[in-house]
């Protein structure tokens, strides 16, 4: 969970830091300060790049925060394969999910039941089940 809370942290760091970086520009857009065409268009994309990162990364993250006070999970069964991790990413079966380290056990390929938030698939508990595996 501390991996889940820092990125939600980071992304409300990035947000905030581009509303701040948005008023600055704004700011001398006002005063007649731009000595660039570009510095007129600059807030523009600023905008932009806040709006996507937070529909992206801190809303969801915000609204599975709710879900993890109130441990309201999704759960699924999974076949775990390390050669499908990619930097504590995960992709089953055309999903996404995102994982801290040691969530599974090392070189344990095989069959798991995970639970994770609704909404970033993040992975909060992985039980190994038996070695069948889901065709």
């Amino acid at each position: 969970m501390v991996y889940f809370l820092i990125g939600g942290i980071a992304s409300l760091l990035a947000v905030v830091a581009l509303a701040v970086i948005l008023f600055y520009l704004l700011r001398r857009n006002w005063n007649y300060a731009n000595t660039t065409r570009f510095s007129y268009l600059a807030p523009i994309l600023v905008v932009v790049v806040m709006i996507y990162i937070a529909a992206t990364e801190f809303v969801p993250r915000a609204l599975d925060v709710v879900s993890t006070v109130s441990r309201q999970f999704e759960m699924t069964e999974i076949n775990y394969d390390p050669s499908a991790v990619e930097r504590n990413m995960l992709t089953v079966n055309g999903r996404t999910f995102y994982f801290s380290p040691g969530t599974f056990e090392k070189g344990g390929q095989g069959r798991y039941q995970i639970t994770y938030t609704p909404r970033m698939s993040y992975i909060v508990s992985a039980s190994r089940l038996d070695d069948r595996v889901i065709p």
